[in-house]
């Protein structure tokens, strides 16, 4: 905080608080579902514009069609807009049909939308497998459905800490890291 004051950038490497804010689009959203009682149990399927939300996103940034009582998850996915140097993601869904048809991916949006302390995910099944409060499926759907440049801008910062670090690392004696990707 010393150096921050004296203008210097700071990149801080340690455990804590995150350094990027949730979008103010999916507080609103949250805050819009609290104010509207939504704070009781949830259906334990979920709600409905949540999975219509991940069915869209599954399209929209996969390339894969979905119905709601479909499986909709494969593997862990939560990295997937985290990626540098051109590189895209491909879900081992997008494989074959048969694999699409028996495998579960698990994502969420604690990386891609700096939303670590809201603690949701979804891993879309044939049943019910957890039940998130409602205040997090809205402010989930608003991330989906919202604006999306807060997503590609924190991809940005995290490609240029990696750029800055990557050869500091790789120039300790005997310690070297492959790049992440």
């Amino acid at each position: 905080n010393e150096l921050k004051a004296q203008g210097i950038n700071v990149i801080g490497l340690g455990a804590g608080e995150p350094d990027f804010n949730t979008p103010q689009n999916i507080i609103d959203a949250a805050a819009d579902s609290m104010n509207k009682g939504f704070t009781k149990y949830t259906p334990s399927g979920g709600l409905p514009a949540l999975k219509d939300a991940i069915i869209n996103k599954l399209e929209r940034d996969n390339h894969l069609s979905y119905k709601r009582n479909e499986i909709l998850i494969v593997s862990d996915e939560i990295y997937e807009k985290l990626l540098y140097n051109g590189l895209t993601h491909y879900s081992i869904a997008e494989t074959s049909e048969d694999i699409k048809a028996r495998t579960i991916v698990v994502n969420g949006v604690a990386k891609s939308h700096s939303m670590t302390g809201w603690r949701i995910g979804y891993a879309a099944a044939s049943h019910s497998t957890s039940n998130p409060t409602t205040t997090s499926q809205y402010a989930t759907i608003e991330a989906y459905n919202g604006p999306q440049d807060s997503v590609e801008e924190m991809r940005k910062a995290f490609e240029e800490r990696l750029e800055i670090i990557y050869p500091k690392l790789n120039a300790i004696p005997g310690f070297r890291l492959v790049k992440p990707q």
